[in-house]
């Protein structure tokens, strides 16, 4: 029997539709249409982001300390595992941002 789950252990405190226009002259060179998704744990602060382009893949960008602005390098295996399955259950591709680019989480 298929199963259906109809709630998240986790939801985004925010998601915001950003859409942002880079022009030379007349001259459209750059468009970036994209959501981004914030969370929050008791002790951090998460930020992803997916662009309307590529639907099927959303990329971690990092977790921020309560106490900093900086975003914090991560593994897969540091992310929180409700915000992994929120964002599994609505793409089909997680990446994260490391040290050498984006990286897709297993």
């Amino acid at each position: 029997m298929a199963r259906m789950d109809d709630e998240d252990a986790i939801a985004p405190v925010r998601i915001a539709h950003n859409s942002e226009q880079v022009w030379n002259s007349d001259t459209l060179e750059q468009n970036y249409n994209y959501l981004v998704y914030e969370f929050e744990t008791d002790e951090h602060l998460y930020r992803a982001r997916a662009y309307l382009d590529d639907i099927q893949t959303v990329a971690i960008l990092g977790r921020f300390s309560r106490a900093s602005s900086q975003p914090e390098m991560l593994t897969g295996e540091q992310v929180d595992p409700r915000i992994l399955a929120y964002l599994r259950r609505r793409y089909a591709v997680v990446t994260i941002l490391g040290p050498t680019g984006y990286a897709p989480i297993e």
